[in-house]
């Protein structure tokens, strides 16, 4: 503890964060401009919209299939989830128990770091209520594409 607040004082450029169950150094948040001027590529460092709403997903139900997925989003997500991989976001769990032993899919400690969160615990809630709405929208606009696209 005493080497954390020598470390919060003003001569200090980094700081000691926990990780789950680890220590991290990390840069202390008054400087992130700089150094985000630093290392920022526009090319590498967004997400999007799509990787987004894929990265929701396995967060709040991992461990989870592919398939499972595909149907929460209604497309294919294997490139997606390949991306995924290789940025270091996502890796595989294990196996699941269903027919034809699917890979399991979760969130690593670099999508902590990157949302700064230090547990999957961290990230908010989601309302019982919130999920109805969003399932009522979707329910309404689908039935008037379909009235829409008989006429």
């Amino acid at each position: 503890m005493e080497l954390k607040k020598s470390y919060d004082t003003e001569n200090h450029g980094i700081r000691i964060s926990y990780l789950g169950n680890a220590f991290k150094l990390t840069t202390k948040k008054e400087h992130k401009e700089y150094y985000q001027k630093l290392i920022e590529n526009p090319n590498t460092n967004t997400l999007s919209q799509a990787a987004l709403e894929v990265l929701a997903i396995i967060a709040y139900n991992q461990p989870i299939t592919r398939v499972e997925i595909d149907e929460m989003r209604g497309v294919n997500n294997a490139h997606m989830i390949r991306k995924l991989v290789a940025k270091g976001f996502v890796k595989e769990t294990g196996k699941s128990k269903l027919p034809g032993r699917p890979n399991l899919y979760g969130t690593t400690s670099e999508f902590l770091d990157y949302f700064g969160l230090s547990s999957i615990k961290d990230l908010p809630t989601i309302s019982k209520e919130e999920q109805d709405i969003e399932e009522d929208e979707e329910l309404f606009t689908s039935i008037y594409k379909e009235i829409e696209s008989e006429k």
